[in-house]
């Protein structure tokens, strides 16, 4: 998966070399920049979950760039997409969630039998519900596997279709924001 997003701009390049030491080391850094699996970071907001066609909502708000290190752990540089100034170095994280989205989409590359991907991976984070999943977004097909524990009547690292995935969200947003608003109600 060449590292070719239009995001890639010199300044944010620039950035990540200046935090390189923090990732890898500076030798290391521009070695592996072009190797970099790139996830359009999603967010999709608890209200739009309660709606039909959901995934359609969702909105880009950066970038995850999933990098293995040479002792073995996997990171996250987040990227986050500023309205006013583009793209911004966040930070990065690692963990038993960045672990399972980078060996996640190792299999699906792997499971095609070729080098180009037939699908464009994303990360969708719909924080209303706790829940992470990893979207691989094709032409007409949705795939999602959701990566964190969310609620209870999603299991995780399973992948459904977009539609079914959908279907699952719909009565768990719903009862979500009526438990929300039953909250507010007490709380006023």
């Amino acid at each position: 998966m060449a590292n070719d997003s239009p995001f890639l701009t010199q300044e944010l390049i620039s950035q990540f070399e200046e935090n390189s030491d923090l990732i890898l080391g500076r030798e290391e850094a521009a070695i592996v920049w072009a190797q970099l699996p790139v996830l359009e970071t999603y967010y999709l907001a608890l209200e739009q979950c309660t709606e039909r066609r959901a995934l359609s909502h969702a909105m880009v708000v950066g970038w995850h760039l999933l990098l293995r290190r040479p002792r073995g752990d996997v990171v996250a540089i987040i990227v986050n997409n500023d309205q006013s100034s583009g793209p911004v170095f966040e930070g990065i994280e690692s963990g038993a969630l960045t672990d399972a989205a980078f060996e996640l989409i190792g299999t699906a590359v792997e499971s095609q039998g070729h080098t180009e991907c037939l699908f464009n991976p994303r990360l969708l984070m719909i924080p209303g519900l706790s829940l992470r999943a990893l979207w691989y977004h094709g032409e007409g097909t949705d795939h999602i596997t959701p990566l964190a524990q969310g609620p209870a009547l999603i299991e995780t690292s399973v992948s459904v279709s977009g539609t079914a995935f959908e279907e699952q969200l719909l009565p768990i947003a719903r009862d979500e924001m009526e438990s929300h608003k039953q909250l507010t109600a007490n709380i006023a």
